[in-house]
């Protein structure tokens, strides 16, 4: 029931049952594709963090925020994974 619920949230609308499931399924084989990933390549420390970047436009510049998530390896250089555009920050504690 939870999971439907949050499904529907990131969907933005009512999902079945059957795509719940599809979803969670991928979910899971995706978190331990990249965990096996992580492993591999001596992950050390795993991080998400948001991040404010400013672009510079023909108007002007724009502040844009990124989610991103990256890793610190063994011998401390840092790797960046992934990141993706924020919808930005949440004003819940």
């Amino acid at each position: 029931m939870a999971a439907s619920c949050i499904v529907a949230f990131l969907a933005d609308e009512a999902v079945s049952a059957q795509t719940v499931s599809r979803f969670t399924w991928n979910f899971d084989l995706a978190v331990t594709m990249f965990y096996q990933e992580l492993l591999a390549n001596g992950g050390g420390y795993l991080f998400l963090d948001g991040v404010n970047l400013w672009m510079r436009l023909a108007d002007g510049r724009k502040r844009v925020q990124m989610f991103a998530t990256y890793d610190i390896l063994v011998d401390e250089t840092r790797r960046l994974l992934d990141f993706t555009n924020s919808a930005g920050e949440s004003q819940a504690a």
